[in-house]
């Protein structure tokens, strides 16, 4: 190819990863995390309100995932109330349309995965034991059957992260010992 056409071909392709990336089809929903990470071991016991999620799963964990600085440090929440779980939520700032950017992650017993709806389950068994998707109040959940006692709930909302939810479903199962 001569040197001109290999410049207008350049041209070209830089024109059109502006015109997908102003399209918004390289977007935090669809992207995925930007490099690996790694977590320190996690030793599920009976008690898992002894884990501190927060810690476990820092924020430099999750803003990668989130594509989102956090507006404050990472902070200890159950999102759905049952006994024996611990949890941790993220928060970031709107965008400029006015949409939430947060994340949570909760380890639960075993019968919280039992006891979310049937309805509109959409089954996604690659993860752990068993797992399935559900449109929660707000987020995406992703939920994960680790083990015949542990549950994991990985969810993403205003706007749904599905891809960032698996990756950290996956960084949470390659952690625990």
């Amino acid at each position: 190819m001569n040197r001109p056409g290999y410049l207008i071909l350049c041209a070209c392709l830089a024109a059109l990863a502006l015109a997908l990336l102003a399209c918004g089809t390289l977007s935090p929903a669809t992207a995925a995390p930007a490099g690996p990470a790694t977590l320190v071991p996690i030793r599920l016991g009976g008690d898992l309100t002894q884990l501190d999620v927060c810690a476990l799963i820092p924020r430099a964990t999750i803003e990668p995932i989130m594509h989102r600085q956090l507006t404050g440090d990472p902070v200890p929440a159950i999102y759905y109330p049952f006994a024996g779980a611990t949890g941790c939520q993220y928060t970031a700032n709107k965008d400029s349309g006015g949409n939430a950017y947060f994340g949570y992650v909760e380890l639960a017993p075993a019968a919280a995965f039992d006891e979310q709806p049937q309805a509109g389950r959409i089954p996604d068994d690659s993860l752990g034991q068993s797992s399935f998707w559900i449109t929660g109040p707000g987020a995406r959940q992703l939920w994960v059957k680790i083990n015949d006692s542990t549950a994991l709930l990985v969810a993403f909302g205003d706007q749904p992260n599905e891809i960032g939810a698996t990756s950290l479903a996956r960084l949470i199962l390659a952690a625990i010992q």
